[in-house]
């Protein structure tokens, strides 16, 4: 299960737990972030499907700590899909969730390793554009995190490639911008 909990509203004795997801399957790895336009929260989360399919999921939270009905299914390919990041993007209310993606070799369907995906979540609850490839780095691409730029209104994704740092901007539409580069040698 994946709680959350609401500061607002915890006394000195007594807690109150948020259910954002309650289904009989594990959920993992979960990650929140705060849209300021909207006043909800996005959180994410992986999902275990199976023992090779894990998938990542939303749910929106509004401001006193109520999940909306649907949860958002960010992610849903059949492959493992772990490890979510999320930031807001204040200017254009939405959010960028970034996540290890699993890659399999086609001819006998093994496991090679990790991309780094994206997808955009608009305040409302909505996937906006396609899914972003941010990196294919030879699918050694863990560890993934976000951070929103409101100044030039784009986002800095990084992440570990084998045992490096790497870096790669995007645009709030999600356009890479530039190459992906090295942030540790």
């Amino acid at each position: 299960r994946v709680m959350a909990q609401d500061s607002n509203r915890v006394a000195a004795s007594a807690v109150t737990d948020i259910p954002v997801a309650s289904e009989a399957r594990d959920q993992l790895n979960p990650a929140a972030a705060y849209s300021t336009g909207s006043a909800r929260y996005l959180v994410a989360w992986e999902e275990v499907v199976s023992d090779y399919d894990r998938q990542l999921f939303a749910r929106l939270i509004d401001r006193n700590g109520t999940p909306s009905a649907n949860k958002i299914g960010v992610a849903t390919t059949g492959q493992d899909e772990r490890n979510p990041a999320l930031a807001f993007n204040s200017q254009d209310d939405q959010f960028l969730v970034v996540y290890e993606h699993d890659v399999y070799d086609p001819n006998d369907d093994t496991h090679v390793g990790y991309d780094i995906y994206a997808r955009r979540v608009a305040a409302s609850g909505a996937l906006a554009g396609s899914l972003i490839v941010v990196s294919d780095l030879g699918h050694s691409d863990l560890n993934p995190d976000v951070a929103y730029n409101a100044q030039n209104n784009e986002y800095l994704v990084v992440w570990v490639y084998r045992e490096w740092i790497k870096g790669q901007r995007l645009s709030n539409s999600g356009a890479l911008l530039g190459n992906a580069f090295d942030i540790t040698d």
